[in-house]
C-alpha cells in the first residue's frame, strides 16, 4: 500500500510539473511572438476590455540591457500610456492601430530599441467559418473577409481544411471553443464548401461526438453553390437520426452575405431570410428516411459508424461502374480487359489521385512484361509461378509507395490498406493475363481498360453527378432493367459503325 501511495505522488508531481511547464512554455511563445512580428493583429468586441500584459517582456528586457524599460503606447485621439500592460475598453467600432515604442535608458539619455504595431479590429459581432480550402477559391473567402469587416463582423475561421485533412483535426474540439466564447445558445458554425466536404465534417463529428459523449447541440448554417433542393434531399441522408444537431439551414452562396446580418442567431438569421425572401432551406434532421428508400437509409446508416462521404461514394458508384463497362463492352465494343481491373482501376484513381494510380499501373504493366519474357523460358508449375510473380509485384509495390511517401505524393493512411490490396487483386488478374497471351493480343485491350478508368473517372468525379447519386441513391435499381436491355442487345455495336461505315453506305446505296 505503502508504495502505491509513493507511486501516486510521483504521477501526480510529474503531471503538476508538466502543467507548470506548459504555462511556461506557453508565456514564452508570447513573448517571442512580440519580439519576431512587428505587425500583430487583434480583434475585439465592442465593450469588450483589451489586455497586452508585457510584464515579462520588461523583465527580459531590463536584464538584457541593465536598464530601466519604458513603454510607450500611442493610440489616435488618445492620451500616450506609459505602462507595460495596455487595458482599454472601445465603445464603437474601430478599425485602428495601436503604436508601442519600447525605450531603454543608457546614462542620459533613453533609447528606442523596438517598435510595434497593434491592429485593432473593433468589431460587432462575430461569424465561426469553416471553409473547404481544396475549393473555395482563396480570392472568394478573402473578399468575404473583407466585406464582412465593412459591417463591422469579425470572420473567424476555426477550421480551414479538405477533405484528406480531416482525419487529423479535432472539429468537435475547435466547435466547442469557439461556441464556448459565445453564451447565446443560437450561436451557429457556417460551413462554405463546394464538394464533399460537408458530408465528412459531418460524419467526423459524428463520430468525435460518440467518442467523447458530447451532450450540447450545435447548429449549422451551410453554404454551397449546387442546387439547394438536390442538396437538401442530399444532405438529409446524412444528417438524419444526428442528436448532436439542434438546427440546419442550407444556403446558396448568393445569400451569403446575409449572415452577416444575424451572425451570432440561427432563428434570427432564418426570420431575416423568410422576411426579406432570400433562398433558403431550413432542413430538418429529425426528419426519417422512408424505409422504401433503404439505399438512402443505408448511407445514413454508414456516417452514423462514422464512414467518410468519399469511402460511402465508392461503394455507391460500383454498380454504375459495372453497368458502364457493360455499355462500354458491348455497345461501344471497346473490350477492356475483364471486368475486375477496369472497375478497381477506376476507384485507385478516385482514391489515390490520378498521377499516382498511373505511376504504379504503369510500373507493375513493365514489371509483368519483363517476368513474362525472363518465365517463359522455363517450365514451371502454374500455381508456384504465380506466386513468385505476385511476390515480386508486391516487392516493386512496397518499393513505389516507400519512393512516393518520400516525396510527399501520396498519402496513405490504415483506412486505405484496401486499395493496397485493390492493386494485388490487379496485379494477380493482369498477370494471368500476360502469361497466357502475347503483347499484340492484349494490348488494345490494356489501352481499353485505361480509357474506361479515365472516362469514368471524369465522369463520376463531376460534382453535380456525385451530389444527385447520394441525393438519389435509388436510382441504382434503374440500372437493373438497364443491364437487361443490354444482355438482349444484337444490334451493330458503336465502333462497328465506324468499322464496316463503307459496307452500311453501299448498302444503303442499293
Amino acid at each position: 500500500m505503502k508504495y502505491i501511495l509513493i507511486l501516486i505522488a510521483l504521477f501526480l508531481t510529474i503531471i503538476n510539473v508538466s502543467a507548470q511547464n506548459t504555462e511556461i512554455d506557453k508565456q514564452i511563445k508570447e513573448i517571442n511572438n512580440i519580439n519576431s512580428e512587428s505587425k500583430i493583429n487583434k480583434n475585439i468586441k465592442i465593450w469588450e476590455e483589451l489586455i497586452i500584459n508585457l510584464k515579462d517582456k520588461e523583465v527580459e528586457l531590463s536584464k538584457k540591457y541593465n536598464s530601466r524599460i519604458d513603454f510607450e503606447w500611442s493610440l489616435a485621439w488618445n492620451t500616450i500610456k506609459k505602462w507595460s500592460i495596455y487595458s482599454k475598453k472601445f465603445e464603437k467600432y474601430w478599425n485602428k492601430e495601436l503604436s508601442l515604442n519600447i525605450y531603454s535608458f543608457d546614462k542620459w539619455w533613453k533609447k528606442l530599441i523596438e517598435n510595434k504595431l497593434f491592429n485593432l479590429f473593433i468589431y460587432k459581432d462575430i461569424n465561426y467559418l469553416i471553409i473547404d480550402n481544396k475549393n473555395i477559391k482563396k480570392e472568394k473567402l478573402d473578399l468575404y473577409i473583407e466585406k464582412a469587416s465593412n459591417e463591422w463582423i469579425f470572420v473567424k475561421q476555426i477550421l480551414n481544411s479538405n477533405e484528406k485533412e480531416l482525419k487529423k483535426e479535432n472539429i468537435l474540439n475547435k466547435i466547442d471553443t469557439a461556441l464556448s466564447n459565445n453564451q447565446n445558445k443560437w450561436t451557429y458554425i457556417t460551413v462554405w464548401w463546394n464538394k464533399n466536404f460537408i458530408f465528412s465534417i459531418i460524419s467526423k463529428i459524428n463520430k468525435e461526438v460518440n467518442e467523447t459523449w458530447y451532450k450540447k447541440k450545435i447548429n449549422l448554417v451551410l453554404v454551397s453553390p449546387f442546387n439547394t433542393d438536390v442538396l437538401n434531399k442530399y444532405i438529409t441522408n446524412f444528417v438524419s437520426n444526428k442528436l448532436w444537431i439542434d438546427n440546419i439551414l442550407l444556403l446558396p452562396e448568393s445569400s451569403k452575405t446575409q449572415i452577416w446580418e444575424n451572425p451570432d442567431n440561427i432563428e434570427k438569421l432564418e426570420n431575416s431570410l423568410r422576411i426579406k425572401e432570400y433562398e433558403y432551406i431550413n432542413i430538418n434532421k429529425n426528419s426519417k428516411i422512408s424505409e422504401v428508400l433503404f439505399i438512402s437509409k443505408f448511407i445514413n446508416s454508414l456516417s452514423n459508424n462514422w464512414f467518410s462521404n468519399s469511402y460511402i461514394y465508392l461503394i455507391i458508384i460500383i454498380p454504375f461502374l459495372f453497368t458502364w463497362i457493360s455499355v462500354f463492352k458491348h455497345l461501344v465494343w471497346l473490350t477492356p480487359i475483364g471486368i475486375i481491373i477496369p472497375i478497381t482501376l477506376t476507384l485507385l484513381i478516385f482514391q489515390i489521385w490520378l498521377i499516382v494510380t498511373s505511376i504504379i499501373f504503369f510500373s507493375l504493366v513493365l514489371i509483368n512484361l519483363l517476368l513474362w519474357k525472363i518465365t517463359n523460358k522455363y517450365t514451371l508449375l502454374y500455381t508456384p509461378k504465380i506466386s513468385f510473380i505476385i511476390i515480386i509485384n508486391l516487392v516493386l509495390i512496397m518499393l513505389l509507395l516507400d519512393i512516393l511517401f518520400m516525396y510527399n505524393l501520396v498519402n496513405i493512411n490504415i483506412t486505405d490498406t484496401l486499395f493496397i490490396i485493390l492493386f494485388i487483386i490487379i496485379s494477380e488478374r493482369f498477370i494471368t493475363v500476360v502469361l497466357s497471351k502475347e503483347l499484340n493480343e492484349y494490348k488494345y485491350n490494356l489501352l481499353n481498360t485505361i480509357l474506361f478508368s479515365l472516362i469514368s473517372y471524369l465522369i463520376l468525379s463531376i460534382s453535380f453527378v456525385q451530389t444527385v447519386i447520394l441525393a438519389y441513391p435509388e436510382i441504382i435499381l434503374a440500372l437493373i432493367p438497364i443491364n437487361f436491355i443490354i444482355w438482349k442487345f444484337t444490334w451493330l455495336r458503336i465502333t462497328e459503325y465506324f468499322r464496316f461505315k463503307e459496307i452500311i453506305k453501299s448498302i444503303e446505296e442499293e
